[in-house]
């Protein structure tokens, strides 16, 4: 009789043996400490690694932004008066002279306003390359019929928008109509004169030369010739009403606000005619249009929109400090030196708002790109700053804020916008 081995016994020992092993090994694992980076999968490492090249590209990235920043809007000679930006601070806190004060706040507004300018044509052309942006969608363009120093021209008078909110605030109201007046005169006489005589003189046409004549398209500068007369009759007739028929002041700020509205509304009338239904005229050559990728055909690197708006944010608010300090130290001054108030006004302040873009555009022969930034910008100060600061005051219960000037502001104003617009009529400019 042949035995069995004890089969099923063996089988219950070695199945007792390996579920023995598995705990052990599942007790063994879970008790391990977490791994190393060094110690991780392949997939952790590259996840770790992306991670640090990615930080790394950004601070490539954000290095050359910094870099273009510099190069296209910090060039100019007039960076080497940064200096004084700082120095405004110090010196205003110091409360020291209120002359040296004014002086040292009043040159660091050149340089910082050059950068904001730079910065705001180089944000226009981001923005105008993107289809469908804001603006553009605003008015249903999809290729840009105009060049867009067109934009910029209504988008430049930060400085003396900032000056004007400024000297509202701290209720100087008498400077504050003779700057706003003060300004437009030098944008039309200095500025314009300006243009005209660089333009005559050196040109990239002909080089430096002495007789040279320009041309412009007439037909737009007299559009903006025939505005500035009805505006300066706007501002004629209250102050001819209160002197001549005793218009009382209550009642001419009574007419200033409603003057003020429909203003307002002209300058957005002239907004769309200027942009949309006649830009062909402000833009004679055509040359500038979207291909189909959105792009302007520029092959030079430009700053992108983040960087810029940084920096117009940072400008704006650098500007609107060496301002304050300027005009809080204006009575100050007065007292201290024989400067009047007036000349402060009229003449000084004005200044701030004056740069170098038209005088430029001159020089390259482009004379209506000159006359549209001189002329628009007067247009702007006056169709909606001056009705603005109206129906702020309007709001914030200053009743001395009208459209009501001093009389001889007001000669010397209609007689520059006559002057202006008889001068331009011909659409040729000689030195």
């Amino acid at each position: 009789m042949i035995s069995c081995p004890p089969f099923r016994s063996e089988v219950k020992k070695e199945g007792r043996a390996q579920t023995t092993k598995i705990a052990t090994t599942t007790n063994s694992h879970v008790a391990e400490p977490a791994m190393t980076p060094e110690q991780m999968p392949s997939e952790s490492k590259v996840s770790w690694s992306k991670k640090y090249w990615n930080s790394v590209s950004i601070l490539q990235k954000s290095r050359e932004q910094i870099v273009l920043l510099c190069e296209r809007c910090c060039t100019s000679w007039l960076m080497i008066l940064l200096p004084f930006v700082p120095a405004g601070f110090i010196i205003y806190y110091l409360r020291v002279n209120p002359a040296a004060i004014f002086v040292i706040n009043f040159v660091a507004v050149f340089p910082i306003a050059l950068v904001n300018s730079k910065a705001m044509d180089l944000m226009i052309d981001q923005i105008g390359t993107v289809k469908g942006g804001l603006l553009y969608m605003t008015f249903g363009l999809d290729k840009l019929p105009f060049s867009t120093e067109t934009i910029s021209n209504n988008l430049s008078n930060i400085v003396q928008l900032i000056t004007s909110i400024l000297l509202l605030r701290s209720r100087q109201i008498d400077t504050l109509k003779t700057s706003l007046l003060g300004g437009i005169v030098s944008l039309l006489l200095l500025v314009t004169g300006a243009c005209y005589t660089f333009g005559g003189v050196s040109n990239d046409r002909t080089g430096f030369v002495s007789g040279i004549e320009q041309d412009y398209n007439s037909t737009a500068v007299k559009m903006m010739g025939d505005l500035l007369t009805l505006i300066s009759i706007s501002i004629l007739i209250p102050t001819a009403s209160h002197i001549l028929s005793g218009t009382s002041t209550k009642s001419v700020t009574l007419e200033s606000r409603g003057s003020s509205v429909v203003l307002i509304l002209v300058y957005g009338c002239w907004l769309v005619f200027q942009l949309k239904t006649h830009a062909y005229l402000f833009d004679p050559d055509h040359s500038y249009s979207l291909n189909e990728n959105g792009e302007t055909g520029e092959n030079e690197k430009t700053p992108n929109v983040w960087g810029l708006s940084v920096l117009l944010v940072l400008t704006t608010t650098i500007i609107a400090f060496n301002t304050n300090f300027a005009i809080d130290s204006i009575d100050g001054l007065v007292k201290h030196t024989s400067v009047p108030k007036s000349f402060v006004g009229f003449i000084l302040l004005p200044i701030l708002n004056n740069d170098t873009t038209a005088l430029s555009n001159g020089m390259k022969d482009k004379m209506d790109l000159a006359l549209h930034s001189c002329i628009g910008k007067s247009l702007q100060i006056t169709l909606l700053f001056v009705p603005m600061m109206v129906l702020i005051a309007w709001i914030m219960g200053i009743d001395e804020m009208n459209l009501l000037f001093d009389s001889f502001q007001v000669v010397t104003f209609v007689l520059t916008v006559v002057l202006i617009t008889h001068i331009t009529a011909d659409g040729k400019s000689n030195w």
